[in-house]
């Protein structure tokens, strides 16, 4: 989960860069991806140090579920684009969906780690 933590904070901070860039510099929640990524990465890194690395994941997961649920707004508005409706700022809807998307890939595979630790530590304490 450490390399997967590590790149998902790699994709945010390129996600918020690259739309910093691509909107030239105009307005700084195009950043807001990279707000979030930065602080997944350095979990992320800390996560490498054996002895911390369930508290890092756990602080990486409660970081990127923030980063959903603030990203969440833009899902639905690219829905409502899907469905015909124009977005007032379609550059912002396409980031904050990029951002949801990585930010539920890695909270969904979080889970899906965390079940699998448990059921590995139920059977070998012989339960």
């Amino acid at each position: 989960m450490t390399l997967t933590t590590l790149i998902t904070g790699a994709l945010l901070v390129a996600i918020g860069s690259a739309a910093y860039v691509l909107s030239d510099g105009r307005t700084m929640t195009a950043l807001i991806p990279a707000f979030v990524g930065a602080p997944i990465l350095l979990c992320g890194a800390v996560a490498l140090a054996e002895r911390a690395r369930r508290h890092a994941i756990h602080g990486a997961l409660a970081l990127a579920l923030i980063g959903l649920l603030g990203s969440a707004p833009g899902v639905v508005k690219a829905v409502a684009w899907l469905a015909g409706t124009a977005p007032e700022r379609p550059f912002a809807v396409q980031v904050q969906t990029a951002m949801a998307v990585v930010c539920l890939a890695y909270v969904i595979l979080g889970i899906r780690s965390f079940i699998a630790v448990r059921r590995a530590r139920s059977r070998a304490a012989g339960g």
